[in-house]
C-alpha cells in the first residue's frame, strides 16, 4: 500500500473514531455550553479565563487512549498492516488527531472571539 494510501486511511479512521466516541462528543459539545453559561452568568471577561484555561485540554480528551484502543481491539493485525506499517499509521495518525482538534479549536476561538468583539470586551 503506498504512503499516500496510509495517509487516507489514517485519516478517515481517526475521524471515525472520534466521532463514534461518546466522551470525545460530549466534550466537543459541552466546553462551549459551559463557557457561554459561565459568560451569561458572570461576564465575557470570567468566561475568558476559563476558556484560555480550557482549551489546551480539549487536546487531551480527543488523544486519551488513541493507541491503547487500536492496540487492544486487534485493529492493527489486519492486513492492511503487514509489514510494520502499523507504525507508520500509529505516527500519522497523531498528526491526524492533532489537525481535528486544532481546527475544532480553530472555530471555537473564532466564535468566541467574535462574541468577544459584539460585546466590547475582546482585548
Amino acid at each position: 500500500m503506498p504512503d499516500a494510501a496510509l495517509l487516507a486511511l489514517t485519516w478517515r479512521i481517526t475521524r471515525r473514531r472520534l466521532l463514534g466516541s461518546p466522551l470525545a462528543i460530549a466534550s466537543a459539545l459541552a466546553f462551549p455550553a459551559f463557557v457561554v453559561w459561565i459568560g451569561v452568568t458572570d461576564s465575557y471577561g470570567t468566561a475568558a479565563k476559563f476558556f484560555f484555561f480550557l482549551l489546551p485540554h480539549v487536546f487531551l480528551i480527543a488523544a486519551q487512549d488513541t493507541v491503547r484502543s487500536d492496540i487492544e481491539s486487534g485493529a492493527l493485525e489486519s492486513v492492511l498492516f503487514l509489514g510494520g506499517r502499523f507504525r507508520g499509521f500509529l505516527g500519522r495518525k497523531g498528526f491526524a488527531l492533532s489537525a481535528i482538534t486544532g481546527v475544532y479549536a480553530a472555530v471555537l476561538f473564532a466564535l468566541f472571539a467574535a462574541w468577544g468583539v459584539a460585546a466590547g470586551g475582546f482585548e
